[in-house]
């Protein structure tokens, strides 16, 4: 899962429902998972999931990349076993 972590996002899409499905089986933690799908999402150039993809401005602000349904985001964080954002 670490590896993968690391491959083209063409890999990662390729493996992403086995590692549903293992973190459905408790085999890998649902809220490592969350960071996986979100990351392919980015690369997509497409709207995260669960909000733990983000960046840096000039003065140092954080501010998350676009998430989709952002008004259910911490239901969806917590769902995973995420904390909830302000």
């Amino acid at each position: 899962f670490y590896i993968l972590g690391f491959a083209p996002v063409t890999i990662k899409e390729k493996y992403l429902n086995a590692l549903i499905l293992a973190a459905d089986r408790s085999y890998i933690e649902w809220s490592s998972l969350a960071f996986f799908i979100d990351k392919i999402k980015v690369a997509k150039n497409e709207k995260q999931v669960y909000g733990t993809q983000g960046n840096y401005d000039k003065d140092f602000n954080y501010t998350l990349y676009p998430v989709i349904d952002p008004e259910n985001l911490n239901k969806r964080r917590v769902g995973v076993g995420l904390e909830e954002l302000e």
